[in-house]
């Protein structure tokens, strides 16, 4: 439903004054792996960050509810979720809140607020209020990466990368060692550091 207009939003608004349109190019071999790198410790690290913020809403009265995860239990369920829950997603949600609402606001307010604006957007349609730290952090980090690169392959890859890793842990139904929670949080503060750092003049 969000996909096609956002698609055909992107491919056909090609004037824009100012030269906001972050494009589809193909990133170099060395920002692809460490974007999936990224994305699947990110997936150990944002449970960390999920106990915290759920510990501290509890503190206040509120009875968390999750919704129920996707646990598929055969190679063919695996293959659906992935397309259903990972593949689609990450596209047409980064073609809409990174490719269409980024490029609007900051045309209208600039960056900083276009990075913001989007990454609450983002996290508030998933309904999910035990998740919204995690959501809010991928929507900064995506929102900056997007205009860093300006390309929304990186992105769409991070978040389907990272969708795909939830599925394969719930699926093993594994429960992270805390030391593996503490090194993947390593691992992406260095990863999301090194994406996140301005290109170099060809790159733009």
């Amino acid at each position: 439903m969000i996909g096609v207009p956002a698609a055909i939003y992107f491919l056909y608004d090609r004037k824009s004054a100012r030269r906001r349109i972050i494009k589809l190019k193909r990133p170099d071999s060395m920002s692809a792996g460490i974007t999936m790198l990224s994305a699947v410790s990110f997936t150990m690290a944002g449970s960390l960050l999920t106990a915290f913020w759920v510990a501290f809403l509890m503190q206040w009265g509120y009875e968390p509810s999750f919704a129920a995860l996707l646990s598929p239990v055969s190679s063919a369920q695996f293959v659906l979720a992935v397309l259903l829950a990972a593949f689609i997603p990450a596209v047409v949600e980064e073609l809409l809140f990174r490719g269409v609402l980024l490029k609007i606001l900051r045309d209208w307010r600039g960056d900083v607020f276009a990075v913001i604006a989007t990454s609450l957007v983002f996290s508030a349609l998933h309904f999910s209020l035990e998740g919204f730290p995690v959501l809010l952090i991928i929507g900064l980090l995506l929102g900056t990466l997007a205009i860093r690169r300006g390309s929304l392959i990186l992105p769409m890859l991070f978040h389907f990368v990272y969708n795909a890793s939830a599925i394969a842990v719930n699926a093993a139904e594994a429960t992270p060692k805390p030391f593996l929670i503490f090194a993947c949080t390593f691992i992406f503060s260095i990863t999301a550091r090194l994406l996140l750092r301005p290109a170099k003049k060809e790159e733009v």
